[in-house]
């Protein structure tokens, strides 16, 4: 028999051992028996089942897209998201699975399926997901922390210029931290699904490294921080400034510094100068008299 038509008896193909049952209800249990004639009276055997439940299944989750995969549902079937203005889209009937794009980064979405072209009639609803998010931070002169939310399992990474123009990695956490920058140089880091860095995740915003500098005489120097944004601190390895300073915002002049000596200021974002929070560190010598 060809469901849904209860009690109907129907002719299968006698030289095929199976026969495809179409039109059933999810989560519905049947009992088919099978028989020996046309007018079903002399039965052969009796199969008891019950039907699953289709599911709808998320995947290949970047900043602004995401795969829609569905499973035990065979028809033509139709989507819809929770996000604004979502459409009710088509699926062909061949095809398990939809690429869903213009997604907003770091968001929570949530996907439904239909079997109508209205999206009224629910087939199966994916699991809420989050789309990830690459930004920076902690910019110093020659690090930064590159962090992508959201992301579950392990990610590469991989710079446009600079040090890290192959594929580094896998980064394991929400945070990595990369060395080795130049101070006062732009960069933009991608983060990657795979080893050879080709499935991308997201981009971050392109950021610029800080720098330190010093104009000095023999007793007295002006340290000027670029890059950085707001107010900062300061403090030397060496006295007369062993104590954290600030904060200050623009150009800092330093007074009753030693000719001929060897000094290193480093900038800080907050007070206290703490040594595991660094702006940009700059070493220079004052001239002899």
């Amino acid at each position: 028999r060809t469901a849904p038509t209860e009690g109907a008896c129907t002719s299968a193909i006698a030289a095929r051992a199976a026969h495809t049952l179409a039109g059933l209800t999810p989560r519905t249990a049947y009992a088919y028996t099978a028989y020996s004639d046309a007018s079903c009276s002399t039965a052969v055997g009796t199969g008891l089942f019950t039907t699953l439940a289709p599911t709808l299944t998320p995947s290949r989750i970047t900043t602004g897209a995401a795969r829609l995969t569905i499973s035990g549902h065979t028809p033509a079937w139709w989507y819809q998201g929770n996000q604004s203005g979502a459409t009710c889209t088509s699926v062909n009937a061949n095809t398990a699975t939809a690429d869903v794009t213009g997604l907003d980064a770091n968001t929570t979405y949530t996907y439904t399926a239909y079997s109508d072209n209205a999206c009224s009639t629910v087939i199966a609803t994916a699991p809420a997901f989050i789309t990830l998010a690459a930004s920076v931070r902690n910019i110093a002169d020659t690090s930064a922390t590159l962090r992508l939310a959201n992301r579950i399992g392990p990610w590469f990474y991989k710079a446009a210029t600079g040090p890290h123009t192959t594929c580094q990695g896998p980064a394991t956490a929400t945070n990595k931290l990369v060395t080795g920058l130049t101070p006062n140089t732009p960069y933009t880091y991608s983060a990657y699904s795979d080893v050879a860095c080709t499935n991308l995740l997201a981009t971050a915003s392109v950021f610029t490294t800080n720098s330190l500098t010093a104009s000095s005489t023999a007793t007295t120097a002006t340290l000027t921080l670029t890059g950085h944004t707001g107010q900062w601190w300061y403090s030397a390895h060496t006295s007369p400034y062993t104590s954290c300073y600030g904060p200050v915002t623009g150009p800092q002049h330093l007074t009753n510094l030693s000719p001929g000596t060897s000094y290193t200021f480093t900038a800080h974002p907050e007070q206290g100068c703490p040594q595991g929070k660094v702006l940009a560190t700059v070493t220079f010598t004052t001239p002899q008299v």
